[in-house]
């Protein structure tokens, strides 16, 4: 019974996942495997429930492998399903009798990496979308309406003041060379896309986020609950301490976290202990706060690091929450001043010669 539901359950739901099927592959494996499904009886069941074409001779070739006496790890190696760490998980969990376990591991694992990048994002999208509008609107209004006015003050030749003469400068050169606009608005959209979305070049823009008060705070936050996390996971997993470093390496997208990771696995590979890893990396300090060192370093004395990192992990995924939530309440004045002051110039611009305009008749 429990059997068929877990079928009919997959088969349902699957229309949701289009798009993101492979991030659904763990928890929708585990969920077969155990409910004493079978490996390869599971893998064909996820391939007539797939969406997507691609992914469904993904998983035809994975069914096909283990047909053929392949164990799940290696059938899966090179498919573009897990990454090297987590395939590294499927065969512990294969040759340990844990892969159920391992399986949910992973899909946690992603859940909370999804989680950890949404409160990230999340922070930084409320600010941008009220500057982006306020950027439209004044864009907007410089472009169609300064113009008309800039032509009805002309026509009653009266004297403007600094502010309106300044808007209206600044529509008449918006209409005369309307191509030096547009050359600059794309070339601001492409650095931005280059200095934030680009692989090579997105390290420049995650510098100037580490060092923006608040944002570096959330930041750091967010690392340090993911190092603890995943590190916590893999180590219940069975995952050696270098191979999970190199996962968390992996797994994050700040440039001066991934180089320390980098640094922490050269090192213990090199026989060195977390705790002398750590105190010679020249930056530490930067990455993670003194009192979150020494509780590593305590831990691995004691030899309860794992649960020292689970802690460290549950402290800092309360941060987060607090930090997003102060961040926004923050940002919110500081928006509205913004928006505030452009109003009230547009305001003072346009009203300002209205007056003058009305004390010249009221003299005459």
């Amino acid at each position: 019974m429990k059997k068929r539901q877990n079928i009919d359950q997959l088969k349902n739901s699957s229309s949701l996942f289009i798009g993101n099927e492979k991030d659904y592959f763990a928890e929708n494996l585990a969920m077969l495997v155990s409910s004493g499904i079978g490996v390869s009886s599971a893998i064909k069941i996820m391939s007539e429930s797939a969406s997507g074409s691609s992914y469904k001779k993904i998983l035809s070739k994975v069914s096909t492998d283990l047909d053929e006496g392949s164990p799940l790890w290696r059938a899966l190696n090179g498919r573009g399903i897990f990454n090297r760490s987590y395939l590294y998980m499927v065969k512990v969990g294969e040759e340990s009798g844990r892969l159920i376990e391992n399986l949910e591991i992973i899909s946690k694992q992603d859940q909370k990496n999804k989680m950890f990048h949404s409160k990230l994002i999340s922070a930084l999208i409320y600010p941008s979308i009220i500057l982006s509008l306020t950027v439209l609107i004044g864009a907007g209004v410089i472009w169609f309406v300064i113009p008309k006015m800039s032509q009805i003050f002309s026509d009653l030749r009266v004297d403007l003041p600094l502010p309106t003469q300044v808007m209206i400068n600044i529509g008449n050169y918006v209409k005369n060379y309307p191509l030096v606009i547009l050359a600059v608005l794309v070339s601001s959209i492409f650095l931005l896309i280059l200095f934030f979305f680009v692989p090579g070049t997105k390290r420049v823009g995650q510098a100037i986020l580490f060092r923006t008060p608040r944002i570096k705070t959330l930041i750091k936050e967010v690392e340090i609950a993911r190092f603890g996390y995943v590190l916590f996971s893999l180590s219940e997993a069975g995952i050696p301490l270098s191979e999970s470093l190199k996962s968390i390496e992996k797994s994050t997208e700040i440039s001066p976290y991934r180089k320390f990771y980098g640094y922490l696995v050269d090192s213990i590979d090199n026989g060195d202990s977390l705790e002398k890893s750590m105190k010679s990396y020249k930056r530490i300090n930067r990455l993670f706060p003194i009192n979150i060192q020494q509780m590593i370093i305590a831990g691995e004395r004691s030899g309860n690091l794992i649960k020292v990192i689970r802690k460290i992990s549950a402290i800092y995924e309360e941060k987060i929450d607090n930090t997003s939530k102060n961040l926004s309440t923050l940002l919110e004045p500081i928006l509205l001043i913004v928006v505030w002051l452009g109003v009230l110039f547009l305001a003072i611009s346009i009203i300002m010669p209205i007056y003058g305009l009305i004390g010249g008749l009221g003299a005459i």
